[in-house]
């Protein structure tokens, strides 16, 4: 749940609506290649964005844009990358959608991430374009 909530403006039903919404859009040039880098610039954008309530981190972040060799940056959305933005989610306490070439059965897929401000995964989104195919296995919305 977002907040702040006001108070005054509950409705019957049970619902609150919310007074502001205070989002964080981060135009960052992501290191290519370097995982542990993007998380770390992650990591001090957060700190420095007391009350945000939302991050959206660009398309493909963590890996750095790149529609090459993806296989080797194919990341497990339950591996220990995501858990570490899921950690930055959680002690931000800030909602954070960010981008990832993600592991899927059939290859990789070009994906954004969405973690609640307590760090839960929310929703993955697959961009829809037309597949390559790459050593057999496939890349979903990786072209250029």
């Amino acid at each position: 749940m977002l907040r702040p909530f006001d108070e005054r403006n509950r409705q019957g039903d049970g619902v609150r609506l919310l007074k502001g919404l205070h989002v964080l859009l981060a135009q960052l040039n992501p290191k290519l290649r370097d995982v542990e880098k993007n998380i770390e610039t992650a990591e001090g954008v957060l700190a420095h964005s007391a009350g945000t309530d939302l991050a959206i981190f660009p398309e493909l972040f963590l890996g750095g844009y790149t529609t090459s060799g993806v296989e080797e940056l194919a990341l497990d959305l339950e591996g220990p990358e995501v858990g570490e933005m899921s950690r930055l989610a959680r002690e931000n306490d800030t909602a954070v959608i960010f981008g990832l070439h993600e592991l899927v059965s059939d290859g990789v897929a070009n994906s954004a991430v969405c973690l609640d401000r307590r760090g839960n995964l929310a929703g993955t989104y697959q961009k829809p374009t037309s597949s390559t195919k790459s050593a057999g296995r496939s890349s979903r919305g990786m072209n250029s």
